[in-house]
C-alpha cells in the first residue's frame, strides 16, 4: 500500500469569479453529513441563481442522475432523467422527494456526453451517471466530469477484470454494456478505480491514488474530475476542470462541486489541480496533492562499449526524462553534461559509470545508470574534394557528420581530424547545389580515408513531390499533413537556396519558398480541380 501523507486542511485558493459560467463537459455537485440541513438540496440543486439546474442551461442537454444515501451504508436510491435539468420537472421533483425523506451522502450529475450512450441532447436517453457497484459489502457510487480515451482505460483494465467485472450501463437500457460502442468512458474510469481499491486490500486512499498515477503516466491529457462514495465517506479528484469544496462547520456538512452553486463563494474553497479530497461525516475534510506520487519517469541509455580519443568528447542518445504532472525541477548526471536526450562526456579507460539523476518540486528524486567499457584508441581523417559533375572545385561547401562540420576551402578541400575510429556518414551540401550524402564510410586510427563528393547544380524535383517519389498525387498530400502533424517523417529533399537557405522545396506546392499547410490546401484545391498546379520556388527552380 502507498502511504500517505494527507494534510489536515484543503489548500484555500481565491475564487475570482463565478459570474460567467465556464464551460465543462458535465457537473458535480456532491454532499456528506450527519444530517442535511432543510433546503440546502433544494437550494444548491434547484433555488440558488447559480444551482446546479441553472448551470445545465448552458451546456448540459443530456439529462441528469442523482444517489443519495439514507443512512451509512445503506442502499443507495437513483432518480434520473434525459431532459436538460432545467427543463425537466422531474428533476426539481426528485430533489424535493429526496430533501423530503433526508440523506447523509447525495451525488449529482448534469450530463453533457462525448461517447457512449450518446445522443447529444435528444431527450431519450436518462444519464447513467452516478454509476453504481457492488463491491466488499457495499454500494459504490461514481460521477465523472471528463473524457478519457477508451482504449486507454480498457488496456489497464485488462481483459481478465472486464470479464469479471463488466459494465452495466446504471440499468440504462440505451446503455446496454453488450454493445461495446455504448460503454462510457466514465463507467470504465469507475472500474479501474475500483480495481485498484481491490488491489490494495480495500485501503480506499491508497487505492485511488494508485489508479489515479496509473492513468495519468498512460495518458496525462485525460480530464478526470470525479465524485466517489462507498456510502460511509466522500472522495473529490481534481484535473482539469474547476472543482470547489465548502465545509460548513456549523451545519457540519461538506459540499463538492464543479462550480459554487450558492449565490457567492462564501466559504466556498477552489480544489487544486491534482488534488484528491477525502470527506467524512461531520468532519473538516482533508486532502493529498497527487503530485507527491508522481515522481519523473527516467530511462538511461543501454550499457554499451566504445572505442574514445582524447580529443574529443563521447556523446550519448538514449536518455529520456519526463515528468507527467509537470512538475520536473531539476536534470543533472554525474559526469558529462545532459541535454534534450543526450550525454556528452570524456571517458576514461575503463569502466564509466553514468548516473542520471532527476527530481521534481514534490521532493521526488529517480535516476539509472549506464555503464560504459571505454578504450581509448588513437584518431583517424578524412579528406577530399567537393566539386561539381563538371569536376570544377566547389569552395565553402559544408561537410558535416553528426555535430562534426568543416568547410570545403577555394579549391575545394576539406579536412576533418580526430575522428574516432568506425563508420560514419558524411553529408554535403552548398547553397545552389542538390544536397548528397554517402555512408558506410570506414575511418581507420592512423589513416587518412579519401572521399570525394560531386554535387549537382540547381534543385532537382518535382513541385510537389512531398514523400520523394518523383511524382506528385493525393499521397503527397497525406504525407505532408502526417508530417505537420508531428506523425511523419519529413519530407526527403532539401534543396540549400542561396537566397531562402536549406527548405523542403519539393513539399513547396505554392512556390512561396517555404513548406507549411499553405501548401497542402493549395494541393488540395489542385487535386479537386479548383486551383493552378504546384510550381517550384522562383529563387530555387527545380532544375528537371
Amino acid at each position: 500500500a502507498l502511504p500517505l501523507s494527507f494534510q489536515s486542511v484543503i489548500p484555500i485558493n481565491p475564487v475570482l469569479n463565478n459570474d460567467t459560467i465556464q464551460k465543462h463537459e458535465c457537473r458535480l455537485w456532491a454532499a456528506i453529513s450527519t444530517g442535511l440541513p432543510d433546503s440546502v438540496l433544494l437550494n444548491n440543486l434547484v433555488h440558488y441563481p447559480n444551482s446546479l439546474k441553472i448551470q445545465a442551461e448552458f451546456f448540459n442537454p443530456d439529462g441528469w442522475g442523482i444517489a443519495c444515501y439514507r443512512n451509512f451504508g445503506s442502499e443507495p436510491v437513483f432518480r434520473r432523467g434525459a431532459k436538460r435539468a432545467n427543463e425537466d420537472s422531474l428533476f426539481d421533483q426528485a430533489v424535493r422527494s429526496i430533501d423530503t425523506i433526508g440523506s447523509h451522502i447525495v451525488l449529482a450529475h448534469v450530463r453533457h456526453c462525448n461517447q457512449g450512450c450518446c445522443c447529444g441532447g435528444c431527450d431519450s436517453i436518462p444519464d447513467p451517471h452516478p454509476f453504481y457497484r457492488h463491491k466488499n459489502g457495499k454500494t459504490w457510487t461514481f460521477a465523472h466530469n471528463g473524457s478519457i480515451p477508451k482504449s486507454v482505460l480498457i488496456n489497464l483494465l485488462g481483459e481478465e477484470y472486464l470479464a469479471q467485472n463488466p459494465p452495466n450501463g446504471s440499468g440504462v437500457p440505451q446503455c446496454d454494456p453488450s454493445v461495446p460502442a455504448l460503454i462510457t468512458d466514465s463507467e470504465l474510469y469507475f472500474l479501474l478505480i475500483l480495481k485498484h481499491i481491490e488491489l490494495t486490500n480495500w485501503q480506499i486512499n491508497d487505492g485511488i491514488i494508485s489508479a489515479l498515477v496509473e492513468l495519468i503516466r498512460a495518458n496525462n491529457s485525460s480530464y478526470l474530475n470525479f465524485i466517489l462514495s462507498d456510502g460511509h465517506d466522500l472522495w473529490a479528484f481534481r484535473k482539469s476542470y474547476s472543482l470547489y469544496s465548502l465545509y460548513d462547520s456549523l451545519n457540519g456538512y461538506t459540499a463538492i462541486a464543479s462550480e459554487f452553486t450558492s449565490p457567492s463563494y462564501g466559504n466556498w474553497q477552489s480544489i487544486n489541480d491534482y488534488l484528491l479530497v477525502h470527506a467524512q461525516p461531520g468532519q473538516r475534510p482533508i486532502s493529498v496533492n497527487l503530485r507527491a506520487y508522481m515522481p519523473p519517469v527516467i530511462t538511461c541509455h543501454a550499457d554499451t562499449s566504445l572505442q574514445y580519443i582524447l580529443s574529443r568528447p563521447v556523446c550519448l542518445t538514449g536518455f529520456n526524462v519526463s515528468d507527467p504532472d509537470g512538475n520536473l525541477d531539476t536534470v543533472y548526471s554525474n559526469i558529462g553534461s545532459y541535454n534534450n536526450g543526450k550525454i556528452c562526456f570524456n571517458p576514461s579507460p575503463g569502466e564509466n559509470q553514468i548516473i542520471l539523476n532527476a527530481a521534481d518540486f514534490y521532493g521526488n528524486q529517480v535516476s539509472c545508470t549506464t555503464v560504459v567499457e571505454a578504450t581509448l584508441t588513437d584518431p583517424g581523417q578524412v579528406s577530399g574534394v567537393v566539386s561539381d559533375t563538371n569536376n570544377i572545385a566547389i569552395p565553402d561547401a559544408i561537410i558535416s557528420t553528426g555535430d562534426i562540420i568543416d568547410t570545403s576551402d577555394s579549391e575545394g578541400h576539406y579536412l576533418i581530424s580526430n575522428l574516432v575510429p568506425g563508420v560514419y556518414q558524411f553529408h554535403f551540401s552548398c547553397a545552389g547545389y542538390t544536397d548528397t550524402s554517402l555512408a558506410g564510410i570506414l575511418i581507420t586510427a592512423n589513416e587518412t580515408t579519401i572521399v570525394d563528393a560531386r554535387l549537382r547544380f540547381g534543385c532537382q524535383y518535382v513541385p510537389g513531390d512531398a514523400n520523394g517519389s518523383n511524382t506528385y498525387t493525393g499521397l503527397d498530400v497525406t504525407y505532408s499533413v502526417n508530417y505537420l502533424k508531428g506523425k511523419g517523417p519529413a519530407p526527403p529533399f532539401v534543396c540549400n537556396c542561396p537566397i531562402w537557405g536549406r527548405f523542403y522545396a519539393a513539399a513547396d506546392a505554392n512556390g512561396n519558398c517555404a513548406f507549411s499547410g499553405l501548401d497542402i490546401t493549395y494541393s488540395i484545391n489542385y487535386l479537386k480541380g479548383h486551383g493552378p498546379q504546384p510550381h517550384g520556388c522562383q529563387d530555387c527552380p527545380p532544375s528537371i
